[in-house]
Formats: C-alpha cells, sequence, structure tokens
C-alpha cells in the first residue's frame, strides 16, 4: 500500500494527521535487524522534523497496532514525498501510511510537562 492520502484537504492545506499500520500482524515481536535500522531511521527523521517544528506529535499507540503524528507546516505533495522516500519503515514496506487533512484547533500551551 505505501502512502495513501485519505483526505487531501483544500488547496494549500498545511496541517495533516498520518496513521501508520504496521504490515505484519505480529508486530514488533521478534523484530529483524532490517526493521530494528528502519525503526531507528524512523525515530531520527520525526525526531528532526519535530526540531523543525513540522512534526507537532508523532508516537506510537501502546497496543502498537498504529503510529500517528500530526504535522504541519508542509503541503501535502512535501508530505507524502517524505513519508514515501524518506521515511525507512514506508520506503522498507514495514509501515503502510495514511494522510488526512485535518484542522489544528487546540494545542498545549506548554511542553514543560512530561506525560511519558
Amino acid at each position: 500500500m505505501g502512502v495513501t492520502v485519505t483526505h487531501p484537504g483544500p488547496e494549500g492545506h498545511l496541517s495533516f494527521f498520518v496513521a501508520l499500520t504496521p504490515t505484519r500482524a505480529d508486530w514488533p515481536t521478534a523484530m529483524t535487524v532490517d526493521e530494528l535500522t528502519a525503526l531507528s531511521g524512523h525515530a531520527e527523521s520525526l525526531a528532526s522534523l519535530a526540531a523543525q517544528g513540522i512534526c507537532v506529535v508523532a508516537g506510537p499507540c501502546l497496543d502498537a497496532g498504529l503510529g500517528v503524528g500530526v504535522f504541519d507546516g508542509w503541503p501535502l505533495e512535501q508530505l507524502v514525498r517524505h513519508l514515501g522516500e524518506d521515511d525507512p519503515m514506508v520506503v522498507a514496506g514495514f509501515f503502510d501510511a495514511s494522510v488526512r487533512a485535518m484542522k489544528l484547533s487546540f494545542e498545549r500551551a506548554s511542553t514543560e510537562t512530561d506525560h511519558r
């Protein structure tokens, strides 16, 4: 599947929700070396995008059945290109990505509190 745009939003829209779905049912048990390497690159990529202010928030659901991310500041084409060409987990076929336009209605005022 790779990258699917389920709702592009209006032309010029810059805020998107991304759902990353593992392509194997027993993810993340018994990860291969290739999966571990791709996952590390995936995390590095997200950290870089967060530092740039493009990735607002990202992380896996606790059951590992879905990864979620909110991106703001890139047009749809650039986000889709990044996911399909630069995200190691999607490029390797370990995750499928679904992109949906969203409205950023509320945002946490401070990141001083760590809820991890």
